[in-house]
């Protein structure tokens, strides 16, 4: 193994969160978006609430986790914009886990945790948030060799992840069959990532 390599390796080891676990994480996050949107509805019998509430939770926790291997994995390579972009997706994928506690429930209380029912207004923003920041990550990490790819990858996954949420009920360009699609390629580009992530990992 060269030293670069070794270098590499080691610098991988010391972060939380190694490459191969946030790429399991990414195959599994993206596989659960897409059974989030299904159970997702306006009226839907109790389980398929319980398994949104849960999702809720779970999704965005394991867009943190991959998000966070694959910054283990090119973060001495990324410049200012990168590192910026990073944050952003970070910070949303972590507001995307907070969102998930219902604020609004504190509101009836009479102790301090009533004043924390105004978080559920700026935390709804977590993917939007995330989808800034995917763009500017993924420019940063065009790079060579494996970073290319992951690159690539982030660009293509905030390209559909917009036209995602741009086609949303209630959005601008309000369209239900584009919607599924461009949350299925936003969903196989979080696969897609994950078996990259695997791939560095295990070599």
């Amino acid at each position: 193994m060269s030293r670069a390599r070794h270098e590499s390796r080691a610098r991988e080891g010391r972060s939380l969160i190694p490459p191969s676990v946030g790429g399991i994480a990414a195959i599994l996050g993206g596989l659960l978006f897409v059974v989030w949107g299904y159970v997702h509805r306006d009226v839907a019998p109790w389980y398929f609430d319980a398994t949104a509430q849960a999702l809720s939770f779970v999704v965005p926790a394991l867009f943190y986790t991959a998000l966070t291997g694959l910054h283990a994995l090119c973060r001495e390579s990324v410049g200012r914009i990168g590192k910026f972009g990073f944050i952003l997706v970070l910070a949303g994928s972590a507001m995307g886990v907070a969102y998930a506690v219902p604020w609004s429930a504190f509101a009836t209380r009479d102790d301090w945790l009533a004043s924390l029912v105004w978080l559920d207004t700026p935390l709804v923003w977590w993917l939007q948030i995330m989808l800034v920041g995917l763009p500017l990550a993924g420019i940063s990490t065009m790079g060579v060799g494996m970073q290319r790819a992951p690159g690539g990858l982030l660009l293509a996954m905030g390209a559909f992840g917009w036209a995602y949420y741009a086609t949303d009920s209630g959005a601008i360009l309000e369209a239900r069959p584009a919607h599924v699609g461009f949350g299925g390629l936003f969903s196989l580009c979080w696969i897609a990532l994950g078996l990259v992530l695997l791939k560095r990992g295990f070599q």
